[in-house]
């Protein structure tokens, strides 16, 4: 109901939280833990727990993976991390507070989607692949003016030289979502090779992925890695 971006969500059953009691219902499940007052907003003339505390609630009942995905997503739409450490605090003697408080660790509210949260821990399985700096700014001449784009991921040499560009390339944004105003999704990939190719005029390789690309991490790995090392970054 927050329009919070998940990895893999069960939808299935609906949560709720009571101070005073847990237990699984015929479609809900009933978790018992600490509620004040403001942690509760109404959404649609519904009462729902808030932003933070929703997002924290999922990362603990769920994998490491989806608590850092919800707490990024989190962070990515305005929950601060003082937010998140009040919540900590206050969820401190409840199921779940140990991956909790290892996801919160993990979180960064700079990855932009699911995909980029994903990519970022697959990523960072491979000892061989430094840790990438997170939307690098990039100034570029394009369609005959000067602008500034962002790349997803960004690795530099020792002098702080951007060499490699990361790019997750989700397919949401080849889709028209709405018949009124949304560009063609042919409009929308002339727009990203043009965006692509102004990046690769200032110097650095682009390297793209796809969510299939992600989920097989020795091909991601591989990607990136002889992008590095043809950009003079590893060995």
């Amino acid at each position: 109901m927050h329009h919070i971006p998940l990895l893999r969500p069960d939808l299935t059953a609906v949560h709720f939280t009571s101070a005073t009691t847990g237990k699984t219902i015929k479609r809900g499940i009933v978790q018992q833990a600490a509620l004040r007052e403001s942690d509760i907003e109404i959404v649609d003339d519904i009462p729902v727990t808030s932003r933070a505390r929703a997002i924290c609630d999922v990362a603990r009942t769920g994998t490491f993976a989806q608590g850092v995905c919800v707490l990024d997503s989190g962070l990515h739409l305005g929950v601060t991390m003082g937010e998140i450490g009040e919540q900590v605090d206050q969820l401190r003697r409840h199921h779940g507070i140990a991956m909790l408080r290892s996801t919160v660790v993990s979180a960064n509210g700079l990855s932009e989607s699911v995909g980029e949260s994903v990519s970022r821990l697959v990523l960072s399985e491979n000892p061989l692949i430094p840790t990438p700096d997170l939307q690098v700014v990039i100034p570029v001449d394009l369609e005959g003016e000067r602008k500034t784009v962002r790349g997803d991921f960004g690795w530099r040499d020792v002098d702080g030289v951007l060499r490699v560009v990361g790019e997750f390339d989700g397919r949401l944004k080849y889709h028209r979502s709405s018949p009124f105003g949304d560009p063609l999704p042919e409009d929308v990939i002339y727009e990203e090779k043009l965006r692509e190719d102004a990046i690769r005029a200032t110097g650095p390789l682009v390297v793209r992925w796809t969510w299939s690309d992600s989920m097989r991490p020795r091909i991601l790995h591989a990607r990136v890695i002889a992008a590095l090392r043809a950009a003079g970054i590893l060995r």
